[in-house]
């Protein structure tokens, strides 16, 4: 028996591995459900079991065949002694090898999961490590798309500034300061269209600056556009905030005073004569003063209801105002 354990017992050993192998290969799901330290323990109990069983078998049968062939005598107490000491023998040896292989199945158990254990680390580690790379791949690019977040907002600002300024610029005049004649026909329809709503009047006003020609004529071009500076600052300081001015065209100026009717608007360009008057205008060898100018006005509703009927009217009046020896105002009562 003992040789029969220690010729078979290295082959099984030896054959053990592939078939797991085998059985993995073609139950994977079972092998799956039931982990592998499981089968190693269920094989080595199964093992010893049938190895005791067998020896206890051989023991039994032997002491009967003893028992029967010599009977009660103290030759038969001395076969069974030794039987009993054979018996002890083939255990020991018996455990001894299976304890050796126990070992051996043990090591390469565990030497399997030691390397399974090694490579799931470097999987874990390598996986880690990559997550980290990706993640402060992330953070750079988080970081450098807010820089240009950042950026794309100034400049953005930067072109709403400037978009601003170049609307604002081609509003004015670049001489004077005041709105030019684009912006007058942009808002003098919504100042109609708000002064209808609230049933209110609206006054325009057209300026032309008398003998001007000859200002340039003897005093210089220099000194024309500082009579007409002088002029702008003269509205800035003496209208309201709801009005505006604006200069039309050469020497012709425009003034809208909303909620303001035809007496009001008098009083008001009257006011304008008398401080344009009191100017002094300076040059570079001559300082001018005593300007005046002369002035048409035309009210909403009663001269008209939009932009081109109260222009004409406006102009129509300035005409008069000029026929009438100029620095005066003139309206259509």
């Amino acid at each position: 028996f003992l040789q029969t354990v220690l010729t078979c017992g290295p082959l099984l050993l030896l054959g053990t591995p592939a078939v797991l192998r085998w059985r993995e290969q073609r139950w994977p799901q079972r092998a799956a459900a039931v982990p592998a330290q499981r089968w190693v323990g269920l094989v080595a109990v199964f093992a010893l079991c049938g190895v005791l069983g067998f020896l206890w078998l051989s023991f039994w049968l032997a002491d009967r065949s003893v028992a029967a062939q010599i009977g009660d005598s103290a030759q038969a107490w001395q076969q069974r002694a030794m039987l009993y000491r054979d018996s002890a023998m083939a255990v020991y040896w018996v455990l001894s090898v299976l304890l050796l292989a126990l070992v051996f199945l043990g090591y390469r158990f565990f030497r399997q999961r030691t390397l399974q254990l090694q490579q799931a680390a470097q999987s874990v580690a390598f996986e880690r490590d990559w997550a980290l790379q990706r993640q402060q791949e992330a953070e750079h690019a988080h970081q450098a798309l807010q820089t240009l977040n950042r950026e794309l907002a100034v400049r953005m600002a930067e072109v709403e500034q400037l978009q601003q300024q170049l609307q604002e610029q081609a509003r004015r005049d670049p001489l004077t300061g005041l709105y030019n004649r684009r912006y007058l026909h942009e808002r003098l329809p919504v100042e109609l269209q708000h002064a209808g709503h609230l049933g209110q009047s609206l006054c325009l006003v057209l300026i032309d600056l008398d003998h001007f020609k000859a200002v340039n004529d003897q005093y210089g071009h220099a000194m024309g556009d500082a009579v007409l500076k002088a002029l702008a600052t003269l509205f800035a300081g003496r209208l309201r905030a709801a009005d505006f001015a604006v200069r039309y065209g050469g020497e012709e100026f425009c003034l809208v005073l909303p909620g303001c009717d035809i007496v009001g608007a008098a009083a008001c360009v009257a006011e304008l004569q008398q401080a344009y008057a009191g100017c002094r205008v300076a040059g570079d060898s001559h300082a001018l003063q005593g300007l005046h100018f002369s002035a048409g006005i035309a009210s909403y509703p009663a001269h008209g209801s939009d932009e081109e009927a109260l222009l004409r009217e406006a102009d129509a009046a300035l005409y008069q105002a000029k026929a009438a020896g100029r620095n005066c105002v003139r309206y259509r009562g």
